[in-house]
Parts: structure tokens; C-alpha cells; sequence
């Protein structure tokens, strides 16, 4: 318009000078040129976590938390925040290990899927095979089978000593059933993530769209249950997962926060940076900081780096008094495709941030 101007807003109440130095260094290269200025001054530089790997990784953000408990920090004044959801699984695993309270915004309705629940409940029959309900989920799945033949199977099975050995002997003549009795035997030798990934490749997955009619979202659902996968292949047996899942509650769960009131509640914020929006606090870490993962590989690919320098803008904006970033070594080995791609870590000034 004639005659107007533009007004940039150059200070920063929240961070801490050290904090906004670092914010200055990040300024995406599209954003409107300017120097924040910080009314806030702080002694701790960001400080940058090298890891072996992932696990490495969430043991050491844990381990700085129950550190910064100790200092008196309250857990509400922390936030752990990601570019992908997949780095969050990995911390909250070991906040649940020590019992940590936290709440996790990170795809916070895929619990809730009927087709996660689904999922789950083939793992909760290997788990207890008289589990009638994770059963009745199974069964009802499959086309040509309504309750009153879901039952009718449940009854038959539940008068034997072992309800999975007397499915392997019914004998049956619908299709999908006998495709489901080959999946239970298939998984019987496996692993508690790998038993997921044979019921969800070799019949979850066709049944999914033909039950549900959601064929244009069959790629959201499969990165969801590939995020399942993962998360399950954190645990060391099939129990400790299913307990985790099944008797989570209240903030302690991967459940959805939005139905909680939790503004008194003392516990750790997990977000994926998209999310973070409104959720500052005193002590951030930015995890999962991999070239390939953040900055994003498809993001680089399609020449929009700037945007993803602007999420990290974002997320470094989220701190007021004390920042962390780490990265896992393990993705910068030879065979990693993404190895060679852009790395906000060692892009970082030497003179900015310390190094743990």
C-alpha cells in the first residue's frame, strides 16, 4: 500500500541474551533482515549433546533433566521438542522407566485409531490368548464374520487350555480367517515389533481399507503403524510394552492431552516443533537434530531449507533460559544415504554453544 511501512519488532522479552545470539545465527534467509536484541541476560550457553545413537541420546536429555529436577526446576518448566515425533518415543520411554510424568502433544490421537487398537490387540493375545476382547477385535475384521460368528469362535476357543493352539486346529473354510490362522503362526517365533510388522503387512493391511473405507489415508495409517513398530522395538518384551500402552492414564500416556486438565499439573512437555506453538519453557531440548531428520530429507530435496530453518527458529524461540540440541552419531555413518546432507549441529559457531 502507499505510504506504509514496515515495522520490525527487535526485542525479545523471553530468552536469555546467550539464547538470542543463536536465534540471530538461525534468521531464515527469507525473513525480514534484522538483530534481536535480549532483555533477559543468562551465564549458560546453548549446549550441544553428541550421542553414540538414539538410545544414547534419550538416556543423556533424561539424565540432564533429573539433574535439572535436582536444582530445583519443576518438570512443567521443561520441553522436549522434535522435528519428527519418532526421537519423542525414545525420551519418553526412559521418562516412563524412571517415572517421569510427562505429556506427550506428538501425535497424540493415533492411540486412539481403531486401526492402532487393532494392531495392539494381536500383541495382547500372544500377550494372554483368553483375552476375549482383543479377540472379538481380531475376528470382526475380517469380512464375512459378524459377531454372532465372532463369539461363536470365542466360545470354542476359550474351552481349551490354549486358546491360539485350538485356532491353528479349527478348522475353517473363509478365506481371510485361514490368511489369519497362517499370521498367528508366522509371528509365533518372533519378536513382540516384529510379530506387529507380520499382522500389518500379511492381513492388517488389507483389511484396513475394505473395514474402514479410507483408502486415500492409507499412507497417513501406514506411517502411523510404522511409528508403532518403532515405538514397540524400544521395549524388551512384549509385556513391558503392552503394559505401557494398555495401563498408561492421565499424563502418563500417549493418549490425548487435549481432554486433560493440566495446567497444575507438574510434567514434562513432549512436542514435535510443528505443535509447539504457546508451549515456552525455561529449559528446551531439541532433539533427533540428524541431517536427513532435521534438517528434513525431503525438505532438501525440494530446495526448502529455509523453511526448514525457520522450524528450528522456531524451536530455539521456545527457550527462555536454557537450551539444548543433540544429535546421534549413528546417522552420520558411511551407509546412511542422508550423511552428506545439510547438519544444523556442525553449522553451529564454535563461540556460541558448548559442547557435551
Amino acid at each position: 500500500m502507499k505510504d506504509s511501512k514496515i515495522l520490525t519488532l527487535k526485542t525479545n522479552y523471553r530468552s536469555t541474551d546467550k539464547i538470542v545470539t543463536l536465534l540471530n545465527f538461525f534468521l531464515p534467509k527469507s525473513a525480514i533482515p534484522k538483530e534481536l536484541n535480549a532483555t533477559q541476560q543468562g551465564t549458560q550457553k546453548p549446549v550441544v549433546i553428541i550421542a553414540k545413537d538414539d538410545e544414547e541420546e534419550a538416556q543423556k536429555v533424561v539424565q540432564i533433566i533429573e539433574k535439572h529436577s535436582a536444582q530445583g526446576y519443576t518438570y512443567k518448566d521443561i520441553a522436549v521438542l522434535s522435528r519428527k515425533s519418532d526421537y519423542l518415543y525414545n525420551v519418553q520411554r526412559k521418562l516412563r522407566k524412571r517415572q517421569i510424568p510427562y505429556v506427550n502433544y506428538s501425535d497424540k490421537r493415533i492411540k486412539d485409531q481403531a486401526y492402532i487398537k487393532d494392531m495392539i490387540s494381536f500383541l495382547k493375545i500372544f500377550q494372554n490368548p483368553f483375552d476375549s476382547i482383543a479377540w472379538y477385535r481380531i475376528l470382526v475384521n475380517i469380512e464375512g464374520i459378524d459377531d454372532e460368528v465372532a463369539f461363536r469362535v470365542m466360545n470354542v476357543l476359550r474351552d481349551f487350555q490354549n486358546p491360539i493352539d485350538a485356532f491353528f486346529e479349527m478348522s475353517v473354510s473363509n478365506c481371510d480367517l485361514a490368511l489369519l490362522k497362517q499370521v498367528f503362526k508366522d509371528s509365533m517365533d518372533k519378536l513382540h515389533y516384529e510379530q506387529l510388522k507380520t499382522f500389518y503387512e500379511n492381513f492388517c493391511k488389507s483389511t484396513i481399507s475394505q473395514k474402514y473405507e479410507i483408502k486415500n489415508k492409507l499412507s497417513e495409517i501406514d506411517r502411523n503403524i510404522q511409528k508403532l513398530i518403532t515405538f514397540a522395538s524400544g521395549y524388551f518384551s512384549n509385556k513391558d510394552f503392552i503394559d505401557d500402552i494398555t495401563l498408561a492414564s492421565d499424563i502418563l500416556s500417549l493418549g490425548n492431552p487435549d481432554n486433560l486438565d493440566i495446567s497444575n499439573t507438574d510434567a514434562i512437555t513432549l512436542s514435535t516443533v510443528h505443535q509447539a506453538v504457546g508451549k515456552e519453557r525455561k529449559i528446551v531440548f531439541i532433539v533427533g537434530a540428524n541431517p536427513g531428520d532435521f534438517p528434513d530429507s525431503r525438505s532438501v530435496q525440494e530446495s526448502l531449507l529455509d523453511e526448514e530453518e525457520r522450524i528450528l527458529y522456531t524451536a530455539i524461540s521456545r527457550a527462555e533460559e536454557i537450551l539444548y540440541i543433540s544429535q546421534s552419531q549413528w546417522h552420520k555413518r558411511e551407509d546412511n544415504p542422508h550423511k552428506d546432507l545439510p547438519d544444523f549441529v556442525e553449522k553451529l559457531p564454535n563461540d556460541l554453544i558448548e559442547k557435551v
